[in-house]
Formats: structure tokens, C-alpha cells, sequence
């Protein structure tokens, strides 16, 4: 069997890849935890009016016995403008693993199919193509939750600003610093989950990266305000005079109606560095929603995300009649022989609950 035979009748397989809606969940250990937030859905416009409505119970009036109805209102509308964005990735299939796939196709005819090849394409497929495509789309979702803008660039000096919903008082500066010993950064972080509930939401998530959390962590007047939730044994808060653990932390917090700190440090690349999907700087309170998002699962029940803030639209490629991500496979036997894959995808995020979204910047 030949490069060419091998991909022609691995294209199923990669199809599959490609249009796995799992992907966007990531690695078991390294999950993504934007498109928990706003996962992918597949919509069939690449620029629609996107439209919410939120019913919210609103009380009786008292009437007499034979008096009319007496009508309220009580549905709220909203409309949002969506525009798609496209993002592309190439990639080759070179070098070593090019070798290693020609010397294992020796030993087929071109009837069999050998797994391990197939193994080795869909392995290259997703790595390279697939999930480059889904961690920019975890990366505009962080943008937009952390700074409500979406920056992209590209080739021949690209740029493009796309500005999100914000809401006044949403994204606010820390108050000093949290490195301060004298300054208490569970101030910033009560005023700001106040905030949200004078706005009837509650917070139910928290988010920050190590750097962040170490601040907290090592500040005096936390670590004096939370030093009986320092340990935890069977069930029990037990003081402790040791370091102020994470776990005492959330402890302490959980005493005081606000959910534990996730600890979110995943990182992507680029060409010249690598960087963190979450600003260093930053800690975000995510708000209930009344919103679910159902993730269809082959064979199985759908995956459901509950309290969701919106969505990243998947809209559909240049030449496609239906919605998602696309790619193309092809093998040059000329020198350097190698197989190229091209991967693209319209996709942008859509925050439906922009209120739901509590942001403190500029933690030093």
C-alpha cells in the first residue's frame, strides 16, 4: 500500500476527527475550561442577529373578586449581532514519521488497511490541525470573558479588534495591591461578587491562575482571616498553623457563600513563546445562568454544560454546505515527500449573559 491509498480510505476516519465535538472538552488532565464556559455549537448562518429570551417571575397584584386580569410583562429580549470569524492552520506530515509510515506500508497490499498507520495520520491530524483550530477558539473565549475584546492578527500585518458586550463595573482594577501585607485582596474579591448580586446573580464559579492565587495565599490578612480553615480531615475544618493551603482557602470561602477557586494555568503556543490562556493578572467570578448547552456524543447521551454564558458559533467554511470545521489532506511524492493538511474554521464567541461576568484586573 501506497501514501496516496492510505489516505484515501483513512479520509472517513479523519472526517471523524475533524467533526468530533469532544474535541473542545481537551485533555482529561488539561480540560478546557472556556468551552466549558461557552462551548462550540454548529449554527447554519456565518452573520446572524442572535436572540435571547429570559422569562423572570414577576408577583401577583392583588384584585378583586370579579376584576380583570391584571397583565405584566414578563419576558425579557435581547438581540445580539454575530459575525463569524475565519481562523486556518497548515501543517506537514515530514521528516522521520513520513519514513516510519512508508516502511510500515511495505508490508500491506493495497486491500488492507493497517491500524497503525491510520492510528499514526489521526494522531498527526488532530494534533496539528484540529486542535489548533479549538484552542483558538478557547483563547477568544477567555478574551472575551477577561478584557470583552477579541484581538486577532494574521499574515501581512492582519489586525482586527472586535469589541465585546461590557457592562459598566464588570472589569474593575484591583483595589491595591495583593502583595500588600496590609492590604486585604478578599475586599476586591467581596465587592466584587456584591456586585453581582445586587444584580440578582449569583457567583458560582471562581477562576484564577498560580501567580494569582499565590498572592492570596501568602497575603497576612488572609491567611489571618481563614487560619481555622487551614486543613481539612474527614469532613471537619481543623485549624492548623501551617501554610495556608488552596483547600483551607476554599474552605474559608465556602463559610462564606462564595464556590472555591479553580486553579486554571493551561497554556498554547506560538511560533516564538508560549502563553497562558488566563491573564496572570487577573481573577474572574462567573455568575449562574438559566442556560444549558447539550454536546451530542456518537453512541451515547449528550454531554450536558449547564450554567453556560453563551457559545462559540461554528459557522460553515468557504464551499460548504453544512456547519464546522473543515480540512483538507493531500500527499506530494515529489521531494521533500510529505503529507500536507489544512485545516479552517468560521467560529466566534458569543456571550449571552455579559452581567454574568466579574472581572478583576491588574493584580500585582
Amino acid at each position: 500500500m501506497d501514501i496516496l491509498t492510505l489516505l484515501e480510505k483513512a479520509q472517513g476516519d479523519i472526517y471523524k476527527v475533524v467533526s468530533n465535538p469532544l474535541a473542545q472538552i481537551g485533555p482529561m488532565n488539561k480540560p478546557f475550561v472556556g468551552l466549558q464556559l461557552m462551548p462550540e455549537r454548529l449554527v447554519n448562518e456565518n452573520q446572524f442577529t442572535d436572540t435571547r429570551i429570559n422569562y423572570k417571575t414577576i408577583i401577583a397584584n392583588d384584585g378583586t373578586r370579579y376584576s380583570p386580569v391584571q397583565l405584566k410583562g414578563g419576558v425579557f429580549t435581547g438581540s445580539f449581532d454575530v459575525k463569524l470569524r475565519s481562523s486556518d492552520i497548515g501543517s506537514q506530515f515530514t521528516g522521520m514519521d513520513y519514513d516510519a509510515l512508508i516502511k510500515l506500508l511495505e508490508r500491506y497490499t493495497d486491500d488492507d488497511l493497517p491500524m497503525q498507520a491510520v492510528i499514526q495520520l489521526l494522531k498527526w491530524a488532530d494534533k496539528t490541525v484540529v486542535q489548533p483550530l479549538v484552542v483558538k477558539n478557547e483563547l477568544m473565549v477567555w478574551q472575551c470573558i477577561v478584557d470583552a475584546l477579541v484581538k486577532r492578527s494574521g499574515d501581512d500585518n492582519y489586525q482586527e479588534d472586535v469589541p465585546i458586550s461590557n457592562p459598566a463595573g464588570h472589569r474593575v482594577a484591583a483595589g491595591d495591591a495583593w502583595s500588600d501585607p496590609t492590604y486585604n485582596p478578599l475586599d476586591d474579591i467581596y465587592a466584587r461578587a456584591t456586585f453581582l448580586a445586587g444584580k440578582g446573580i449569583k457567583v458560582r464559579r471562581q477562576i484564577a491562575g498560580i501567580s494569582v492565587i499565590n498572592k492570596i495565599l501568602g497575603n497576612p490578612k488572609v491567611q489571618a482571616a481563614a487560619r481555622g480553615f487551614i486543613a481539612v480531615s474527614g469532613g471537619a475544618l481543623v485549624g492548623s498553623e501551617n501554610r495556608l493551603t488552596l483547600n483551607g482557602l476554599n474552605a474559608f470561602l465556602g463559610e462564606n457563600e462564595l464556590p472555591p477557586i479553580e486553579k486554571y494555568d493551561k497554556t498554547y503556543h506560538t511560533q516564538t513563546a508560549t502563553e497562558h490562556f488566563l491573564k496572570r493578572d487577573v481573577f474572574v467570578q462567573i455568575g449562574e445562568t438559566d442556560q444549558t448547552e447539550e454536546i451530542p456524543v456518537a453512541d451515547g447521551d449528550p454531554l450536558i454544560i449547564e450554567n453556560t454564558l453563551g457559545y462559540v458559533g461554528i459557522g460553515k467554511n468557504s464551499g460548504e454546505n453544512t456547519p464546522g470545521r473543515s480540512i483538507v489532506t493531500e500527499a506530494f511524492t515529489r521531494k521533500p515527500k510529505r503529507i500536507e493538511g489544512e485545516g479552517s474554521q468560521e467560529s466566534f464567541p458569543v456571550n449571552q449573559n455579559p452581567e454574568a461576568v466579574g472581572v478583576i484586573h491588574s493584580i500585582t
